[in-house]
């Protein structure tokens, strides 16, 4: 039974590894980069949770400016829900390359924009640049084409929900056992 079992979780792990390298070279690549007189901005979705179909973004700013006051929103239709990690209004020292992160829900299929805008707020004027990515859902809401690492993810959630119930159904087995064993005595008559 260990041999088979082991042999099983051999080919599982052969068959992920490939993909394990394609993610590695797909993951740092921006989805967009902006690059203006106020901010250096790199717009990159980096995973998609196979549970929830929540989508990850990260913002990466360099301002060539100082901004005390800068504004950082998210945009997107009324059929995504986006979830800021971050607060709304941040202090940006030129140069100082400053990361945030933000998580979009999908509620609809379709072609959908999700935007950031920076906005920095002085006391004369505002500078403002922002950067947009085009993504398309499936019904299912996964974002098609239909990248590695969700391909990964999904591999390995359904490999841990068949290694969680095998555990599952082991310990239930061992505890009716043991029970059985308890009610019998329990259950017995005395002499």
């Amino acid at each position: 039974m260990k041999k088979i079992i082991l042999f099983v979780a051999t080919i599982l792990l052969m068959g992920v590894t490939p993909l394990f390298a394609q993610d590695a070279e797909n993951k740092l690549i921006p989805t967009s980069s902006v690059n203006t007189k106020y901010f250096e901005l790199s717009f990159l979705r980096t995973s998609q949770n196979p549970l929830t179909k929540s989508i990850s973004y990260t913002l990466n700013i360099k301002p060539l400016i100082d901004s005390t006051e800068t504004e950082i929103l998210w945009n997107t239709d009324l059929s995504m829900i986006v979830t800021p990690h971050h607060k709304r209004f941040v202090s940006l020292k030129k140069g100082e390359v400053v990361s945030v992160k933000a998580t979009v829900k999908p509620k609809a299929s379709g072609t959908h924009d999700v935007e950031v805008s920076v906005i920095s707020w002085q006391h004369d004027t505002n500078y403002t640049d922002s950067s947009k990515e085009t993504i398309t859902l499936s019904k299912n809401l996964v974002i098609q084409p239909v990248s590695s690492e969700y391909s990964t993810s999904v591999i390995l959630m359904y490999v841990a929900i068949l290694i969680i119930s095998g555990v599952g159904i082991f310990v239930v087995i061992k505890l009716v056992k043991k029970g059985s064993q308890k009610a019998k005595k329990w259950l017995t008559p005395p002499y």
